[in-house]
């Protein structure tokens, strides 16, 4: 009975503190509401919150205030039922916080039996090396506008801009929480602020094996792992400050986690499916597809086996119901700084996203093909012209002995075409290449089990040894085209590998030109790349503000490769126009694409 009470009065005390909190919302003056926020701030001024935002911030905020209400009303004239409840209530949690050990060790225990023994052990752990090794060489590659745009707009602002700003869907807020949290700790080096980025691509060359493993064998386990490990595309996701390499890793992790779920109830293992959707999620709406695409392949393949677990038709579904809804209302309760801001409307359809919805379907299917083959040729950048021939038809002979060397009835990639291709159709919007990255560990699976397939088939005409030869010599082919390519000795290469890019070199010529008199505008493509050297070099703060009146110089930065003019460059802000005089440009330094002018300000 004590128990009882405990929860009635805390319950008690948390319906009253939100109650207090939405009777404070809108009685209190915006200003004093941003006096407080404003002390919050690390810089004492809380710009983003604006009356727009509290009037957005109300709408969320007004009917959760009235629901906590409710609730107060009946925890205090229903006291002993409430206490009876809440009780009844605690006595579920307990029953199910023992299930959930329960099956967490369960699901560690059958994890740790799909890893390999003995020599595979070492095999596995040389591929996830050499992985490593890759991505090394190019984690300290020059800083490139996308990620540069990420660090500085939101994850070097603090952590209440990061999560509450969303102007534009550069922010993959989860990942850029993650990069917010690596520069506090490791500094604002370029390998610093793509940390996150890096230990999640590394981690989908484990997880790769064990999604091989558990479609196929452990074959094709360490040819996937080898192939994720080698991978030109992954490489290069791992070693920018994106969240492409983060949804890439929860796809696989949902991947695996719903073959689990097909034929055995576990409840930390549904807790971890709805954990990396609602991150996915929070790292990017694009999550979408790959949670639509899994979520479909899971309730296909539990509605096609019959008979084969003890997982009751209808716990499933309850389960299944349960954790889309729980994953879709902690997704809702990530961005809620987000919503209350921007509103739903601006999350799922911004400015960007809706410029790129085609306006009529023949148009529609064609950029999608074009995108979708252009993603498909992304991965296998590098890979000599039959590898990436090869790969297509090892991979459509996984598909096809699917049902031989699979436990379950259909196909992943099947489903997800299937699935994405309607949502596509109902968006008719056609995503960046990049947004299909989140495909390629599974593509690369199924690859791997094609390979295995080969194997198989070469044991059986030729011999025993072909079963090892041959997945070695297909995986030790695409190992060497990427090779070839990250020693290829052009500037742009050189500049991957971690020499000083052509932004770099530009801002460290201005550093000693940068002083308290001057401004400088650099054109759109170099921007952000620009801004972040700036600020890892410790250039004034106002150097790009062209509302001071104080300056007498202005730099321009010119990148040459844009084909743009310096009177268009100029004319592209009004401000900068304004400051220009047209009687003064000098050329102070040149290199293969970029031009920095000196010019005198009115």
């Amino acid at each position: 009975m004590k128990r009882a009470r405990f929860a009635w009065l805390l319950a008690l005390f948390g319906a009253s503190l939100f109650t207090l909190m939405a009777i404070l919302v809108n009685a209190l003056p915006f200003d004093q509401i941003k006096g407080v926020l404003d002390a919050a701030a690390p810089d004492g001024n809380l710009e983003s919150f604006t009356v727009e935002r509290l009037a957005g911030a109300q709408l969320l905020i007004n009917p959760l205030g009235a629901l906590s209400f409710a609730v107060l009303v009946i925890l205090v004239i229903r006291k002993d039922r409430a206490q009876f409840w809440l009780a009844a209530y605690l006595d579920n949690i307990l029953q199910f916080l023992q299930a959930f050990r329960a099956d967490a060790a369960s699901f560690w225990r059958s994890l740790i039996n799909f890893f390999p023994r003995s020599k595979q052990t070492i095999l596995l752990a040389l591929i996830v090396f050499a992985g490593i090794i890759l991505r090394v060489l190019l984690l300290d590659r020059p800083m490139q506008h996308d990620e540069s745009y990420t660090y500085i707009a939101f994850a070097s602002r603090g952590f209440l801009k990061l999560i509450s700003d969303f102007h534009l869907p550069n922010n993959h807020v989860f990942h850029t929480l993650l990069v917010y949290f690596s520069e506090r700790i490791f500094g604002n080096a370029p390998w610093a602020i793509r940390l996150p980025a890096f230990l999640a691509g590394v981690a989908t060359i484990p997880i790769a094996y064990i999604a091989a493993r558990k479609i196929f064998n452990r074959s094709a386990g360490l040819a996937a792992a080898a192939l994720m490990a080698f991978n030109m595309y992954s490489i290069h996701n791992s070693t920018q400050a994106r969240g492409y390499s983060l949804l890439a890793l929860f796809t696989l992790m949902l991947w695996i986690l719903a073959m689990k779920l097909v034929h055995e109830r576990n409840l930390f293992v549904w807790f971890l499916f709805t954990l990396c959707a609602a991150l996915g999620f929070f790292t990017s709406p694009t999550m979408l597809y790959p949670v639509a695409a899994i979520a479909s392949w899971l309730a296909l393949n539990r509605a096609l086996t019959k008979g084969a677990s003890s997982y009751t038709n209808k716990q499933f579904w309850n389960d299944f119901a349960s954790s889309l809804i729980l994953a879709a209302t902690t997704t809702l309760l990530f961005y809620s700084l987000i919503l209350a801001n921007y509103g739903l409307g601006y999350l799922i359809n911004n400015p960007i996203i809706s410029r790129m919805r085609d306006p009529n379907y023949p148009a529609f299917f064609d950029n999608l093909a074009s995108r979708w083959g252009k993603a498909l040729f992304a991965w296998h950048e590098g890979a000599f012209t039959y590898l990436t021939f090869l790969s297509l038809v090892i991979f459509a002979l996984a598909i096809y002995r699917y049902k031989r060397s699979s436990p379950f009835k259909l196909a992943l990639p099947i489903v997800a075409v299937v699935v994405v291709l309607t949502i596509s159709v109902i968006q008719r919007t056609v995503g960046w290449v990049r947004i299909w990255g989140f495909a390629l560990p599974i593509y690369m699976v199924f690859v791997a089990g094609g390979i295995s397939a080969l194997s198989e088939f070469a044991e059986r005409k030729l011999g025993f040894a072909w079963k090892r030869i041959l997945p070695a010599v297909i995986v030790a082919l695409f190992a060497l085209s990427t090779l070839s390519l990250i020693n290829e000795g052009s500037d742009a290469w050189q500049e991957r590998l971690g020499l000083p890019g052509e932004v770099e070199r530009a801002s460290t010529f201005l550093e000693p030109l940068s002083d308290s008199d001057s401004l400088i505008f650099v054109s759109a493509p170099d921007a952000p790349a620009f801004w972040y050297y700036a600020k890892v070099k410790n250039f004034p703060e106002d150097i790009f503000d062209f509302s001071r009146v104080d300056a007498d110089k202005m730099y321009i930065i010119q990148n040459t490769a844009s084909d743009k003019p310096l009177e268009k460059i100029i004319g592209a802000n009004d401000l900068a126009q304004e400051l220009v005089s047209d009687s003064f440009h000098e050329l102070i330094y040149s290199s293969r694409r970029i031009d920095i002018y000196a010019l005198n300000i009115r």
